[in-house]
């Protein structure tokens, strides 16, 4: 698969994607196999449907690590969300995610949740969450989707700086020092409408073809066993990217039952989640867990 990938990186090849994304050389070669993965995806119906699915759901992946980054007496390995997704682009959610979820839960990342809930958050520091997704992930992802541009695709890759990158500005002009009120509402907002976006496109995308199971299986679910070298590339790439998103949002459900403080509790995560990840989707599922567990509602 990386080598049918590179195809689309040498500069004699008719659909070439090496090109001046930022000027410089290395990471313009670095960039390429990355934007061939994605716009192969969206030359497809079946695996643009997914790639959008995927996405539209994908919040909490993104959300989440930013929020325990700012929460207090955080453990370094947290601390810095920027890296880790950063290398989700380059090693994929699937391997990364995982990773994060044990580092968050050997590290106590559980215990400073209890110790440091919404309401410890500054109204700066909620705002400049809320930009900085905005900004670094919702429009760049909207964006990559719809105008379908090589350019916007390599810029998409790098949405964790942007992400970062936003936050930092709108601290600078938003300081805490000046706006240091509680910014819990802003939070609740934000939670709220991560689950709400997260749910949504998880009911347009399946609840139309609920009774249909060979269309959710062919939409939704990866091939259990490795698929025959005779598929095109986009079913490979497909397949790939559906374990992709099971794994590492696999990985995060699990970790929510270390917010369980006892047996009813767990129970409970466990009925949530049984309920919601087949008719919210995972997305929703895991943002309900995070809403009770920060004392949203």
């Amino acid at each position: 698969m990386d080598l049918e990938l590179r195809k689309h990186c040498q500069a004699s090849s008719g659909n070439s994607y090496l090109l001046q994304y930022t000027g410089w050389q290395a990471v313009d070669k670095a960039l390429c196999p990355l934007v061939a993965f994605f716009h192969n995806l969206m030359d497809s119906p079946r695996s643009l449907s997914f790639l959008s699915y995927a996405l539209g759901t994908g919040a909490p992946l993104v959300l989440l690590p930013l929020v325990e980054a700012y929460r207090g007496d955080r453990n370094p390995l947290v601390a810095y969300p920027v890296i880790w997704s950063l290398l989700t682009q380059v090693a994929t959610v699937g391997v990364i995610i995982p990773l994060y979820c044990l580092v968050f839960v050997l590290s106590g990342g559980t215990k400073r949740s209890r110790n440091f809930n919404l309401r410890s958050f500054s109204q700066a520091e909620a705002e400049a969450i809320v930009f900085g997704l905005f900004i670094g992930a919702v429009i760049p992802s909207i964006a990559m989707i719809i105008l379908n541009d090589a350019h916007i695709t390599a810029v998409w890759q790098l949405y964790p700086v942007v992400v970062s990158i936003g936050q930092l500005g709108h601290l600078f002009f938003r300081p805490v020092s000046r706006h240091g009120q509680s910014g819990y509402r802003t939070m609740q907002v934000l939670y709220l409408g991560a689950f709400i976006i997260s749910s949504s496109m998880h009911i347009s995308v399946v609840w139309p073809i609920i009774t249909n199971v060979a269309e959710l299986k062919l939409l939704l679910l990866p091939s259990l066993s490795p698929l025959h070298p005779t598929k095109g590339m986009n079913d490979h790439l497909l397949d790939f990217l559906k374990w992709d998103i099971i794994i590492s949002y696999s990985a995060m459900a699990i970790t929510m039952f270390w917010f369980a403080h006892n047996v009813k509790q767990f129970m409970g995560i466990l009925l949530w989640l049984g309920f919601a990840i087949p008719t919210l989707g995972f997305g929703a599922a895991v943002m309900g867990v995070a809403i009770w567990r920060d004392g949203v509602l």
